[in-house]
């Protein structure tokens, strides 16, 4: 899943205008950020996608320190703290921590097990995930839904809100659909290649704070 976590940083600007769309892509994918790191260091494990079927783009090995619950919301609270902190604004604060364990949550239906807590044996999982293109079908119409309900509340104030914004709309969409349905990666280039497309997207999201600007109100 890529662009559902990028639709939920958008719901999120909507619901907190006042926090940067980027600081909310940045929680949303905080999950994977980590986790591609973790597997180019050796500290976590992944198979990735070999096949030229559809498929999750990788299954989960060893991804406890990425992508258990308890660490998304230990990230999430630690986030939320440190903005409650510098803002005294505790409802962006708290938005801003959902966002993070958004990932675990958005996970869920595409893995067959999930990491609860490191330390604990304990995993939950989808049987949907053993069909990704159902997953994929679900996720395209969260993102379609995400897109017109922000592009409604939302206005560009340059030309980068027009063209740029559609401009990685499409880039990201097309991923999305290119890590389940397109040709398989390479393993030992696919943790760094995401690690770039998700740094792309973060760019992307803080530039498109600047140049797009949300009419909702806090």
């Amino acid at each position: 899943m890529l662009v559902g976590h990028i639709g939920a940083a958008m719901v999120a600007k909507q619901a907190a205008p006042r926090v940067s769309f980027g600081t909310f892509a940045l929680a949303a994918l905080a999950a994977d950020i980590l986790l591609f790191t973790f597997v180019l260091t050796g500290l976590e494990d992944v198979r990735f996608r070999s096949s030229t079927e559809p498929a999750a783009y990788y299954a989960p090995l060893q991804v406890v320190f990425s992508h258990s619950l308890v660490t998304m919301a230990l990230i999430g609270v630690a986030a939320g703290a440190v903005y409650t902190w510098r803002t005294q604004n505790r409802w962006a604060a708290a938005v801003l921590g959902l966002t993070t364990v958004s990932h675990w949550v958005m996970d869920l239906p595409t893995h067959a097990v999930l990491p609860v807590s490191p330390g604990w044996r304990i995993y939950l999982g989808s049987t949907l995930a053993r069909w990704p293109m159902i997953v994929l079908a679900f996720e395209a119409a969260f993102w379609m839904m995400v897109l017109f309900l922000y592009v409604r509340d939302s206005k560009s104030v340059n030309s980068a809100g027009r063209y740029v914004f559609w401009g990685g709309v499409v880039s990201w969409s097309y991923i999305s659909w290119a890590i389940v349905a397109g040709p398989p990666r390479r393993p030992e280039d696919a943790p760094l290649e995401m690690l770039i497309v998700l740094g792309l997207i973060v760019v992307w999201s803080y530039w498109m704070d600047r140049a797009r600007q949300v009419t909702a109100a806090d």
